[in-house]
C-alpha cells in the first residue's frame, strides 16, 4: 500500500484530517503567528477554527501538516479559484516558532508549489504578507514570489496600524520556482493515496 505521508528527516507531511485540529489550533493561536500572520483574535475552540479554516472560499483544496514527534509544527493550504480565476490559487503557510529556521517553511512550500503546478495546472499563485514580516518575505522570494501591491492600515496592531502587500509568483516563466527532484516523487506518492472529497479536499484515502 502507498503511505499517506511524506517523510522528511523527522518529519512527517500529510494531508489534513480531522484529528489535527488541536494541533492546529495551537498554532493558529500562538503569538508569533497572531503578530506575524493573522488578522483574527485568537480562535476559541477547534469547532471555532474548523468553522473558519473550512470557510475559506475555494473550488478545491490542498491542505498539509508538518507533524514531529506526534506535534503539529506547520502547516501549508492551496485554494484555488473557479471561473475566470481557475488559473489562480491562494496560499497560506505557517511554522510554530520554535521550529522555525529548520527548512520545514521551504519544505511545505515546495509541497504547495508542485502541486500548484503538476497536478491543477496553476498558472498564477498569491498570498498576502505583513510588510514588516521579513522572514517571510525572504522565504516567498526564494521562490519567485514578487511584490504586486501594497494595502495601507491593513490590520491593526494596538494602537498601530501595519501595512501589508499581496506577493505573487507566476508559472508562464520557465525558470520560476520548479519543485525539486526530492519533493515531486514524494508529493506523487501521497497525492496517489489521497483522493478529492466532495468539497474539492485532498484526504487521505
Amino acid at each position: 500500500m502507498a503511505s499517506k505521508s511524506i517523510r522528511k528527516d523527522d518529519l512527517i507531511f500529510r494531508p489534513r484530517g480531522a484529528q489535527d485540529d488541536r494541533g492546529l489550533l495551537e498554532l493558529f493561536n500562538e503569538e508569533n503567528f497572531l503578530h506575524n500572520a493573522s488578522v483574527r483574535a485568537p480562535f476559541a475552540s477547534c469547532a471555532e477554527m474548523r468553522i473558519w479554516l473550512d470557510g475559506i472560499a475555494a473550488a478545491k483544496r490542498f491542505e498539509i501538516v508538518a507533524v514531529s514527534n506526534g506535534e503539529i509544527v506547520g502547516f501549508a493550504g492551496l485554494y484555488t479559484m473557479a471561473d475566470a480565476q481557475s488559473h489562480l490559487g491562494w496560499v497560506i503557510l505557517g511554522v510554530r516558532k520554535t521550529f522555525q529556521g529548520r527548512g520545514i517553511g521551504a519544505a511545505l512550500m515546495h509541497m504547495l508549489i508542485a502541486t500548484a503546478r503538476v497536478f491543477v495546472g496553476l498558472q498564477r499563485l498569491q498570498l498576502t504578507v505583513f510588510s514588516d514580516n521579513q522572514a517571510a518575505m525572504r522565504l516567498y522570494r526564494k521562490f519567485g514570489f514578487e511584490i504586486e501591491g501594497r494595502h495601507r492600515r491593513f490590520v491593526r496592531r494596538g494602537a498601530d496600524f501595519v501595512d501589508a502587500f499581496t506577493m505573487a509568483l507566476l508559472f508562464d516563466d520557465g525558470e520560476a520556482a520548479r519543485p525539486d527532484a526530492e519533493t515531486l516523487p514524494q508529493l506523487r506518492r501521497a497525492r496517489a493515496a489521497s483522493s478529492l472529497d466532495h468539497r474539492g479536499r485532498w484526504v487521505a484515502a
